[in-house]
């Protein structure tokens, strides 16, 4: 194993241990009924159990993986815990989220313009294929409409 692959390893202990205490320690301080009430304290619970199955599996079964590591990178979501206290942050918040309907349509406006380049471009260069007499090579090589996005910047 690698050096660096050890240290990721070594930093995924770490800190699934400091979270796993952190969360101890709130249930001993507030109690398990009074724990579990904040919503943000489940998905703490479940993100921390989750982590611990996923390192019990790995440990059992190198190399394979369930997919559950995802939700840690979920725990940036904790930050929407500071907008309650943060008063510029909540403001901030919830401009962009009232702006997230402009944003939407913006997306949907680009996402049209994709597909329409794209089958664009498969209409005029999808039946062109490599002519094994010329070394030549087609500047389009997408045959398959899926590979037409990729292309596309």
């Amino acid at each position: 194993m690698k050096t660096s692959q050890c240290r990721a390893v070594y930093a995924e202990f770490i800190f699934l241990g400091l979270f796993m205490s952190e969360m101890l320690i709130k249930m001993y301080g507030l109690g398990i009924q009074p724990y579990f009430h904040s919503s943000f304290n489940c998905f703490d619970c479940v993100v921390i159990v989750g982590s611990i199955f996923e390192v019990v599996w790995a440990t059992i079964k190198p190399g394979t993986s369930f997919g559950i590591s995802v939700l840690r990178a979920l725990r940036l979501l904790r930050i929407f815990k500071v907008t309650k206290y943060w008063a510029p942050l909540r403001n901030l918040v919830v401009s962009l989220l009232n702006s997230m309907k402009s944003i939407v349509s913006l997306l949907f406006l680009l996402f049209l313009f994709i597909v329409v380049f794209a089958l664009l471009g498969m209409q005029l260069f999808g039946g062109q294929s490599v002519s094994m007499q010329t070394s030549q090579l087609p500047h389009f090589r997408c045959y398959y409409y899926i590979y037409t996005f990729s292309c596309l910047p």
